[in-house]
């Protein structure tokens, strides 16, 4: 079996830690946090995070300005979108420039 040689047991254990203590870095755009705390779920052995859980774990670990941003620019709480929703409006924004940051 392949799996122990791409994919150490440590690093299997890491990611859903990334996942849950994941943290928004001081000036990193709102759509480069998406894709990294998207990227611990989607490179490397299948987690098993529901796209719900990840979502709540990416808002609850944005900094507090941002998160203000995402819930204004999708007109409500972002929480209650359905994990499709979420991943599009965080797709979306992405491709914007982030003028609302800093």
């Amino acid at each position: 079996m392949l799996l122990p040689q791409v994919f150490p047991f440590s690093k299997v254990l890491e990611l859903p830690t990334k996942v849950i203590n994941f943290q928004q870095q001081e000036q990193e755009p709102l759509g480069e946090a998406w894709e990294r705390v998207n990227s611990y779920n989607t490179t490397g052995p299948n987690l098993r995070i529901p796209n719900f859980m990840l979502l709540q774990h990416f808002i609850c670990g944005l900094r507090p300005e941002s998160a203000k941003y995402l819930n204004t620019a999708t007109g409500g709480a972002f929480v209650f979108k359905t994990p499709s929703e979420g991943k599009e409006l965080v797709k979306k924004d992405y491709l914007e420039p982030q003028r609302y940051e800093n």
